[in-house]
């Protein structure tokens, strides 16, 4: 991440504003960079770069480190730009003069805790490069490891303008798989960026209150703590964390589930200790396999069980346990009715209707009900061409149950409006139709969808007489070639059965062996012959189903970016990145301050 413009600029000005005051009391922390790099066992080694502008008050520079929890600070080491390597003073005397302190560094025990501190030396411009270690910085816990510190804390002094802290581990990198972060008390971003967590300000720090707090969860196996902690990382770590923040806990974390699993690792590596904990998660382990084994067995069980109820509802409805239909039925099943003929399909095996079928087959009687018109013209050059003319929506028309009756008169209006000034419909029209108006479609769209819904019923709930019909037809027609009376051979009655015959999603195979064994049929019934051999049924329900996915997942922009915001609050809460809390952050080790006295 860059620093923004408006970042340099502010730089800028306080590094002049600085200089001006050449001589006088203040200090100025222009710039904070830190690098963090945790090893196996969870311990880091952290290097601070501050670029200051120092004034002449004052005696020593200081990073407190309060609030460790069982963790340890030393190493201290201080460089300068010079590259001039300050003597480390063991102990620290805080009550030297600044001439005394110049090129020295140490730690000095504060009442909370020890006290990192350096001699600030001469006036002006100067960076200081300060490098130490932290021990124990990510702890164990029983469903994650990780941390909740506080990096930087600013104090009297200087606050920093602007900060910027890496986060890496000695060995591998950090990922989206194995790693969730959030960051606190700071108005910045914080990422998973190359391997590493990055967090960054955008703006200066104002108050004594605010500081870098970085919470991170690891998957277990990416460090190998030394120390452990009782309870959850939610428990101790997050949840405290995320309390007055702008963070939100899922669901789950709420119910006390962890939101990152581990991967788990081997614990004889571990030493003895490790050794005997795993010892008793082996033994924890043998008796939720016993308990398991009855849960298993219930499950099975019940499959079982559940396959013999099966078993007896097609011995009820189909007269055997395979569930196969074995005898015709040239009757027009549930007195024409195509809603609840798709709910008997759908209740034996969902896979028996879709909606593409659904819509052609209501098309398909359409035409019949003449809200679709066929007529050919010739297009100049002596061939003909077919067109389907739709005239003006009709209002309470015939039909076969409240369901058709509705949705006719929705896609008929449809149908009208997306042919346009000539009437006359190409396919294709409806999807482009809708997509023209997409947010104007929706509640049409959601009232089709809602009328296609056949999932009402259950298996128990049907009678064999209600299969026999739907199944006996389409028995009929995929095989009514092999019948030795060839059939029925009447024009009427053929036209319902092709309405079916879509339903089924069969009505062109069906129309291929009706020609063969009745090639009248084409002459006796042309427009019909013509719609099927066209295929418009079936090609004016894919293009509608087009239009109404489209309209489904159109966005206007204001959506798309409302969409956006929920799914980047989402992965930023999950601890996938993204800008920090300003509040929030409690329960942290580290912290205390950080300045010039």
């Amino acid at each position: 991440m860059k620093t923004s413009i408006v970042t340099h600029i502010r730089l800028a000005l306080a590094t002049v504003m600085a200089l001006c005051c050449f001589g006088s009391w203040a200090h100025s922390v222009n710039d904070l960079q830190m690098r963090v790099v945790i090893n196996a066992q969870g311990h880091a080694r952290v290097v601070e770069v501050r670029e200051c502008v120092m004034g002449s008050n004052g005696t020593e520079g200081f990073i407190k480190q309060y609030n460790l929890h069982g963790m340890g600070v030393g190493e201290l080491s201080v460089s300068d730009e010079r590259g001039v390597q300050y003597e480390v003073d063991t102990p620290w005397d805080v009550d030297r003069t600044r001439a005394e302190k110049a090129n020295r560094c140490g730690i000095a025990k504060g009442s909370d805790g020890p006290e990192l501190c350096w001699g600030i030396g001469a006036s002006g411009p100067r960076t200081y490069n300060i490098r130490y270690t932290l021990t124990n910085l990510v702890n164990s816990f029983s469903d994650s490891d990780g941390f909740n510190f506080k990096f930087y804390e600013p104090a009297s002094g200087a606050f920093a303008q602007h900060a910027r802290i890496e986060i890496e581990p000695e060995e591998g990198a950090f990922t989206p798989e194995n790693t969730r972060v959030w960051a606190f008390r700071f108005h910045g971003t914080v990422e998973i960026v190359d391997g590493k967590i990055v967090a960054e300000t955008s703006e200066p720090f104002a108050h004594e209150d605010e500081g870098l707090v970085i919470l991170a969860q690891f998957n277990k196996g990416l460090f190998h703590p030394v120390t452990s902690r009782k309870g959850t990382f939610l428990d101790k770590l997050k949840k405290p964390a995320f309390k007055g923040s702008d963070y939100q806990l899922t669901e789950t974390e709420n119910d006390g589930r962890v939101s990152l699993a581990g991967d788990g690792y081997n614990p004889d590596d571990e030493g003895s200790f490790l050794a005997d904990l795993w010892e008793g998660i082996s033994a924890l382990l043998q008796m939720v396999l016993w308990l398991a084994i009855p849960f298993i067995f219930l499950v099975e069980f019940f499959s079982v069980g559940s396959d013999v109820s099966r078993a007896r509802q097609n011995m009820r409805l189909f007269g055997n346990k395979a569930g196969e239909q074995t005898q015709w039925s040239r009757e027009i099943p549930l007195e024409g009715n195509l809603y609840r003929t798709s709910e008997v399909l759908h209740a034996i095996n969902s896979s028996d209707v879709t909606p593409k079928d659904q819509i052609a087959a209501v098309v398909m009687r359409m035409t019949h009900q003449h809200r679709i018109h066929l007529r050919t013209r010739s297009d100049g050059t002596g061939n003909q061409v077919l067109e389907y003319v739709v005239p003006p929506p009709l209002k309470d028309q015939a039909a076969y149950g409240d369901h058709e009756a509705e949705l006719m008169e929705l896609l008929h209006e449809q149908m009208w409006k997306a042919a346009g000034d000539d009437h006359v419909l190409q396919p294709r029209e409806m999807e482009e139709y809708m997509k023209r108006y997409p947010v104007e479609h929706r509640s049409v769209v959601r009232r089709i969808s809602g009328l296609m819904s056949v999932s009402g019923r259950s298996i128990k709930s049907l009678t064999p007489q209600e299969v026999n019909q739907v199944y006996g037809l389409r028995k009929f027609l995929k095989e009514f070639t092999l019948l030795d009376e060839r059939g029925v051979k009447e024009v009427g009655l053929w036209k319902e059965y092709m309405v079916f015959a879509t339903l089924f999603g069969i009505a062109k195979q069906v129309y291929k062996d009706l020609k063969k064994i009745w090639p009248e049929y084409a002459a006796l019934a042309p427009q019909e012959a013509l719609l099927l051999e066209s295929d418009f049924c079936p090609t004016v329900a894919a293009y509608t189903l087009g239009g109404m996915r489209y309209v489904e997942h159109y966005e206007t922009p204001a959506e798309r970016e409302a969409r956006l915001a929920r799914e980047r609050e989402a992965r930023r809460s999950s601890g996938g990145g993204g800008s920090s809390s300003y509040h929030g952050g409690g329960g942290h080790s580290g912290g205390g301050g950080s300045g010039f006295r």
